[in-house]
């Protein structure tokens, strides 16, 4: 049987990890999928510099589902910052 698309998808963007259990919300998506969106939060002092038009670092990232609104997971990994900023 053929792997599917979004599998192959998956593994292009992490190949270093070979079996992972990514949390899924209701729906199925996980963070990876199309329809989960990567939410940024800042500290205070990141919020400023937003308001005079500088790009921060946020201090972690958020994923949620956009269908059912249920988090994904929350990471601190340097990589998945760089990839939302």
């Amino acid at each position: 049987m053929a792997p599917k698309l979004r599998d192959l998808a998956r593994d292009q963007r992490r190949p270093y990890i070979e079996s992972v259990d990514e949390p899924t919300c209701t729906c199925g998506h996980d963070r990876f999928h199309p329809k989960a969106e990567a939410n940024p939060s800042y500290g205070p002092f990141g919020w400023a510099l937003l308001m005079l038009g500088a790009t921060p670092v946020p201090r972690h990232v958020e994923y949620r589902c956009r269908t059912c609104g249920a988090s994904l997971g929350i990471s601190q990994d340097t990589e998945d910052i760089r990839r939302v900023t």
